[in-house]
């Protein structure tokens, strides 16, 4: 773990630690941080377990004529 020296707005902090039930400002970070990190990551799983569910229904690929799809290539290495 990374030490971090920051400004905290004193009522905000003190309202998190209140809800999230934790005893020190650090857990209270520690727990918001982490619980939004979960948020997106569930966040995207639920959406690629979307896409991957319905993408025959969402896309219509029948057009698409896969001798003329192109990829970009990486650089060359220098």
């Amino acid at each position: 773990m990374t030490k971090k020296l920051f400004d905290a707005d004193e009522a905000i902090l003190a309202e998190a630690q209140r809800q999230l039930g934790t005893a020190t400002g650090k857990d209270t970070v520690n727990l918001a941080l982490a619980t939004v990190a979960g948020l997106k990551a569930k966040e995207r799983d639920a959406a690629l377990d979307y896409l991957r569910e319905h993408f025959n229904e969402l896309f219509d690929l029948s057009a698409v004529d896969p001798k003329k799809l192109t990829f970009p290539q990486p650089p060359a290495a220098a």
